[in-house]
């Protein structure tokens, strides 16, 4: 991907509180950009207890549906 890149963050963002609300975001938000502005195609996922597998899935659906369409 040249001059194309994916953003992440976790997600959902951090809630305010003691130590047991929330101890972390395990969920990953993508947001596809391209020439420095956001492409409209962003994909999040929770459904793994781990972030470096809910971000591989990120990327497998960025890439899908960046895929589906011309």
């Amino acid at each position: 991907m040249t001059g194309e890149e994916i953003k992440y963050e976790a997600w959902p963002p951090r809630e305010q509180g003691g130590q047991h609300v929330g101890n972390y975001p395990m969920g990953v938000r993508g947001v596809h950009w391209r020439e420095g502005h956001p492409s409209g195609v962003e994909a999040c996922c929770s459904l793994h207890r781990s972030q470096h597998k809910n971000k591989i899935a990120v990327d497998e659906m960025i890439q899908w549906a960046l895929s589906s369409y011309p």
